[in-house]
């Protein structure tokens, strides 16, 4: 029986249940093990995970953990093999600076902004401005705009300086 449970629906305490359990990148192949969670601060949710890695020589790296997801073997993670021994080295210190998590979210290809600055983006209207120009009857002409699917308009007539 499988949990597929994602981290971002587990409290703290569940979530550090975590360390020590092994980490699967994408195609399923076993890479190391859960080592350490580093939650965003402003969500409490978990953010980066430091995975060790290596038998003899061990290193530690940081992976992604907002989208892992918890299965009976284990912890998988969206990022590959490769990208995660290409990581960049930071210091795993007990804090993330604003500078290595920037590498680090550039390297893993992860969108800087937080799904809700995300969809906010997503629903914010467009104000155009009417044309002024008048038809000989007094009427306004219709403004025509082609704009991509989903996006919503909003029409405002500037206010008139008549007296």
């Amino acid at each position: 029986m499988a949990k597929n449970i994602e981290a971002t629906k587990l409290g703290i305490d569940e979530i550090e249940s975590w360390k020590g359990l092994g980490l699967y990148d994408e195609a399923n192949k076993k890479f190391g093990k859960l080592k350490d969670i580093y939650l965003d601060e402003p969500t409490e949710q978990p953010k980066w995970g430091v995975a060790t890695m290596g038998l003899i020589t061990t290193k530690e790296v940081f992976v992604p953990l907002a989208a892992a997801v918890h299965m009976d073997d284990g912890i998988h993670v969206k990022a590959k093999k490769d990208q995660v021994d290409a990581a960049p080295e930071v210091p795993a210190d007990g804090q993330l600076s604003d500078d290595n998590e920037h590498k680090l979210t550039v390297h893993y290809g992860l969108d800087q902004r937080s799904d809700e600055e995300i969809q906010k983006e997503e629903e914010k209207e467009i104000t155009m401005e009417v044309p002024q120009a008048e038809t000989s009857d007094g009427a306004q002409p219709e403004a025509e705009r082609t704009l991509p699917p989903g996006v919503a308009v909003k029409i405002e007539r500037p206010a008139s300086n008549e007296a």
